[in-house]
């Protein structure tokens, strides 16, 4: 009798576990080997943050963009620089994310050079132009107008998607082309 019991309690716990795993929205999830997931620990300006990966926290700087510079330790605070810092920190402080690398892995400050999406394209290696401008950080930041689009070679992956963005951010004259 104890034999039956226990083997009841085994399939049980088996059921139990695969019906938590399978529950999990992103199981069956197609997200490309390129794409790392990590989760944002601190917003520093409008362009970089501090990104937990692998139990290690990453200085990310977000590539294909450039918002204008805010930093009141330093005394340092461009038009609007604190806005587009409190917009990025408010899109992403605490939030899962996922980082994408097109060629270069760090700038001259040792910073990872990354593409940031909220949730990865439903084809990871071709996302759409409305994917970019939704669900990447990045495109969100330009079609708001917080960020200009900007390129440095030889990270040129979005540098036309970035540039169609930011020409609707302008002719709305959003934020910086106010």
């Amino acid at each position: 009798m104890k034999r039956k019991n226990n083997k009841i309690s085994n399939i049980i716990g088996i059921i139990i576990i695969l019906t938590a795993v399978l529950a999990n929205n992103n199981f069956f999830a197609k997200v490309d080997p390129n794409y790392q997931t990590g989760k944002v620990i601190r917003v520093v300006d409008g362009d970089t943050a501090v990104i937990r990966m692998k139990n290690e926290n990453q200085k990310v700087r977000f590539i294909g963009m450039d918002t204008p510079e805010y930093n009141p330790i330093r005394n340092i605070s461009d038009p609007w620089g604190k806005e587009a810092s409190e917009f990025t920190k408010n899109l992403l402080e605490n939030k899962i994310v996922y980082l994408e690398k097109d060629v270069s892995e760090t700038d001259k400050y040792n910073r990872l050079l990354r593409y940031i999406w909220l949730e990865p394209p439903q084809d990871p290696g071709n996302p759409t132009y409305e994917e970019i401008e939704n669900l990447m950080i990045n495109g969100i930041l330009v079609r708001d107008g917080y960020a200009r689009a900007k390129t440095y070679k030889p990270d040129t992956k979005y540098q036309y998607e970035l540039k169609e963005i930011e020409k609707s951010a302008k002719n709305k004259k959003l934020a910086i082309w106010s």
